[in-house]
């Protein structure tokens, strides 16, 4: 029986507030699968999209869905500095 693949929440780590540079680095190229806290991700998936890679690219480095590699991708490219969530003003209705 073949090893199965680790579900994509367990490649996020809490956010601590500290960027690693090199574990952004290492995502981004494809070098290996590393747990990246939410704003590591983004870095790494803004470095993918910015030296040509597609939403699948950033999905599989990255260990996410294509759905939330579309949505994050749609965020970097029209200039979101950051996800908002449903508590921040700027979305209430």
């Amino acid at each position: 029986m073949a090893a199965s693949q680790p579900r994509a929440d367990e490649w996020l780590l809490p956010d601590d507030g500290i960027i690693d540079h090199v574990a952004v680095e290492i995502a981004a190229k494809g070098e290996r699968r590393v747990a990246l806290t939410a704003p590591e991700r983004r870095e790494a998936a803004e470095l993918i999209l910015a030296r040509g890679g597609t939403v699948n690219v950033v999905a599989e480095r990255l260990c996410m869905s294509e759905h939330a590699a579309t949505a994050l991708a749609y965020l970097i490219r029209n200039g979101y500095t950051r996800t908002p969530d449903r508590e921040s003003p700027e979305v209430a209705a």
